[in-house]
């Protein structure tokens, strides 16, 4: 083997990794002196195998046996290499520690802005002042309230009324029934309604939305019921529910709106009682009751506000006492407290 050829070699190989090693490996450091080492050795095991080609067995043997020596010490040096270029790139960025600490800081806080945000809906925001526990639950804890046989029949009249509405909107009128005192009326298509602010997302689809011809507007919420309420009642339990709808509508780009109606739908009678009809489910016949419920945004934002402040608690509010569930959870205790002491006696 000429030392001057492998020397040549060596030099030229060292040159076209210094060159070519980054784009070729992705790394961020140049080739240094354990890496020319290694260069070196691969190119001596290659010209191992190359001159035993032509020198016999004899030489075979002997640069056999080199040949694995140098693959323990490739391996070793491949190690400290690896160690040395860790080493090397942690020197480079030595000066950007403090950036990435900025980084991180900024990503801490970056996760907390993005922290899961409240979820809310007109319909439901009512439970706060039905229970601050079982809001807290719900929406801290993931702990909503067991629900039973939920009858979907009022959900279908709601999207039977609606149907009937629709056809009225590109006529830019309404039906009959709703609200014949509001004779110059017409209704609006209104698409899901968003409020988000401070952490707080909230949604909300109105049943109807009246349009004046000066340009006031009306939510209308449809009800059935077996009974009309009386506007005190429906007031107390709905005033939440429909002041949340005005400030939907006012940060949606709706002009303020200041009455709300709750138009109840009762069954009263049959159409024809006796008469032979061929569908029984055409005979029932509902009567509509309009009752106006005035309504204010700045009421919703001030119980969202409460909201807020009992959803981020660490421990969980007081329980209403008219709450059922939580009475229902307040007795299982007690009487497994009961039962353990019973155990406890019976055991001594």
């Amino acid at each position: 083997m000429r030392l001057d050829r492998f020397f040549g070699e060596w030099r030229a190989f060292g040159i076209y990794q210094q060159s070519h090693y980054r784009s070729h490996c992705d790394c961020r450091y140049e080739l240094r002196g354990l890496e020319v080492l290694a260069a070196a050795i691969f190119e001596v095991a290659g010209n191992c195998v190359h001159y035993c080609r032509y020198y016999g067995y004899y030489y075979f043997i002997h640069f056999t046996s080199f040949a694995i020596t140098i693959a323990f010490l490739l391996k070793f040096f491949y190690v400290i290499i690896m160690m040395s270029a860790k080493t090397s790139v942690s020197g480079a960025d030595g000066g950007n520690h403090r950036g990435d600490a900025h980084a991180n800081v900024n990503a801490n806080v970056n996760s907390n802005s993005n922290k899961p945000k409240l979820k809310l809906w007109p319909s439901t925001l009512s439970l706060l002042h039905e229970c601050p526990r079982c809001f807290w639950l719900q929406h801290h804890a993931h702990l909503p309230r067991p629900r039973g046989i939920f009858s979907s029949l009022p959900n279908a009249l709601d999207a039977i009324i609606k149907a009937n509405v629709y056809p009225f909107i590109p006529l830019h009128s309404k039906p009959s029934w709703l609200l014949p005192e509001l004779r110059s009326a017409s209704v609006v298509n209104v698409p899901k309604l968003f409020y988000e602010k401070d952490g707080v997302v909230m949604t909300g689809s109105l049943d109807q939305l009246l349009q004046l011809e000066d340009g006031e507007y009306f939510i209308v919420d449809y009800k059935t019921s077996r009974h009309v309420y009386s506007p005190e009642t429906a007031a107390k339990f709905y005033s939440l529910q429909l002041d949340c709808y005005a400030l939907l509508c006012e940060e949606n780009g709706f002009k303020p709106i200041e009455t709300a109606y709750l138009v109840f739908f009762t069954p009263v009678s049959m159409l024809s009682e006796g008469a032979l009809l061929p569908k029984p489910m055409n005979i029932f016949r509902f009567e509509t009751t309009a009752i106006p419920i005035p309504v204010d945004p700045e009421r919703a934002k001030k119980v969202i506000a409460e909201a807020v402040a009992v959803a981020s608690r660490d421990e969980p509010p007081e329980p209403s006492p008219t709450c059922e569930y939580c009475h229902f959870v307040r007795q299982i205790m007690e009487l497994e407290e009961e039962v353990n002491e019973k155990e406890n006696v019976e055991k001594r």
